[in-house]
């Protein structure tokens, strides 16, 4: 790694190159991750429509809570979930968490439990091919999964 001169690859697909002069590639790659970044707020927030949401078992598991009764563990997975999803939207981006700057993973607790989220950009419902442009939401589908660490 040179501190003169780096090549990445941008979401355009094009190599941008960053030395003391800033590329068009390289402005437009800004553009598109800090519109990334601003859907996937929204997304956490629950307010950007047509994001998928969803729990691994584990974590699913874990927010039903223990009570035999089905009807009490179904009531507990929802005001545990409703909670998750309120903790999920007001908790900050580690910046360790976040090397892209896209706002796409972060780590928050929940009653002494560790958990995981992140976003996944996706073409269409099928979720069988990520988006070309994650920065364009007519053309992307959110994802965004709630994991217990060890599901990662």
């Amino acid at each position: 790694r040179h501190n003169h001169l780096r090549l990445r690859q941008s979401r355009s697909g094009h190599a941008a190159r960053k030395d003391s002069g800033m590329t068009d590639t390289l402005n437009l790659d800004q553009q598109h991750t800090a519109e990334v970044a601003r859907l996937n707020i929204l997304a956490r927030r629950r307010q950007l429509p047509g994001v998928q949401y969803s729990h691994t078992h584990a974590l699913r598991e874990h927010l039903h809570g223990d009570d035999p009764d089905p009807a009490k563990r179904t009531a507990t997975f929802a005001t545990n979930a409703l909670r998750l999803a309120q903790i999920i939207a007001a908790a900050p981006i580690d910046p360790e968490n976040d090397p892209w700057k896209e706002g796409d993973f972060g780590v928050v607790e929940m009653d002494s439990t560790k958990i995981y989220w992140k976003i996944d950009y996706y073409s269409d419902l099928t979720r069988n091919w990520g988006s070309e442009a994650p920065w364009d939401d007519t053309q992307t589908v959110r994802q965004l999964t709630m994991m217990l660490p060890s599901d990662y």
